[in-house]
């Protein structure tokens, strides 16, 4: 451990996950590595906010916030995006939110497991269906 500043007040470490989240910038956008179709990068390993809620079992983690912070964000942009594709639907609007919400997640798991080729290669293709389904 070092310390902060030159003083000496020990630093701890922070897991990954948030330094990377930091590193994301104050606004937390989504980046490259944040969408769906990146499982074929070698040494993939999926999300990690999914990765560090089962790698830290206790729900006051850090690093267990980060990830919950994380999905509420995701699903808060994606709702704000599905309000202005149907904003005379506030009921579909929630629901494109938490089925596209639901299609991130299960292409960043499946891709690990099966590989860019597997079923998550056809996520955007659903995700499309999803949304011009909402816009009908």
């Amino acid at each position: 451990m070092g310390t902060e500043g030159g003083g000496d007040r020990p630093r701890r470490r922070r897991p990954a996950v948030l330094r990377r989240r930091r590193a994301r910038g104050r606004h937390g956008r989504a980046g490259p590595r944040d969408r769906p179709g990146q499982g074929h990068r070698p040494g993939f390993r999926g999300c990690a906010f999914n990765n560090a809620s089962i790698e830290y079992a206790d729900p006051d983690h850090p690093a267990r916030s980060a990830a919950r912070d994380y999905r509420t964000a995701l699903h808060d942009r994606l709702h704000r995006l599905a309000e202005r594709l149907v904003p005379a639907n506030p009921a579909a609007a929630a629901a494109l939110a938490g089925q596209l919400a639901v299609l991130i997640d299960g292409a960043y798991t499946n891709a690990v497991h099966l590989g860019p080729g597997g079923p998550a290669a056809t996520g955007l293709a659903l995700a499309h269906e999803l949304v011009d389904r909402a816009a009908r």
